[in-house]
């Protein structure tokens, strides 16, 4: 399988099973371990993009674009550089290490919380892959409803609190797709952190 369809499956393979997992009626052992091995799929993904990663190309790699909404300018558009594909390996690894650990404790032993983290597992991965600025900020803001749900429901003492406050910081960031359209409009005419990076910096 191409490279450039791997970095689309670890966006959408574990939002996919993780919107599954929430339609579940109970959780089993079997659960944990399908979560488990999920992680370790997109693992060992985030490992063979590490090893065919050729460090001497300092444009982003494994590259693939499709239009949206092309009079916008707005493209389904992902892609590596040296950072993003060692914080996709991070996330995964973290992502594996997490569900093994859920497995062996009783109090995240559920269908909607699997659910929720491999969703997350999706989301930050996709922040991380996106090269459009709107495809980023999509994947940015969405990660904030599961976040939200996990901290409220199987956080510590002070979870509600912590729950409310945690969406507060993120309603307040209402400026960024402001900044957005300004670089649409006033000076570029398009979201792609390619070339806007090329310009800006």
């Amino acid at each position: 399988m191409d490279n450039n369809i791997l970095l689309s499956v670890l966006i959408w393979l574990p939002i996919f099973v993780g919107i599954i997992f929430l339609f579940l009626k109970r959780y089993s052992s079997l659960l944990g371990l399908l979560n488990i091995l999920f992680n370790f799929i997109i693992f060992l993904i985030s490992i063979k993009l590490l090893f065919d990663f050729d460090n001497t190309i300092t444009s982003f790699q494994f590259y693939s674009k499709t239009p949206w909404f092309q009079q916008l300018g707005i493209n389904y558009e992902i892609g590596l550089d040296v950072f993003s594909v060692s914080l996709v390996l991070l996330n995964c690894f973290i992502g594996l290490i997490i569900s093994l650990f859920n497995y062996s404790s009783n109090v995240y032993k559920h269908e909607k919380y699997i659910g929720l983290f491999l969703i997350c597992i999706g989301i930050t991965n996709g922040v991380f892959i996106a090269l459009d600025a709107i495809l980023f900020y999509i994947f940015f803001e969405i990660l904030l409803v599961p976040m939200f749900l996990i901290i409220g429901r199987w956080g510590s003492e002070l979870r509600i609190f912590a729950a409310i406050k945690f969406f507060h910081l993120h309603f307040f960031r209402f400026y960024i797709p402001i900044n957005f359209f300004y670089l649409y409009i006033s000076i570029y005419w398009f979201f792609q952190c390619r070339r806007l990076s090329k310009f800006i910096f």
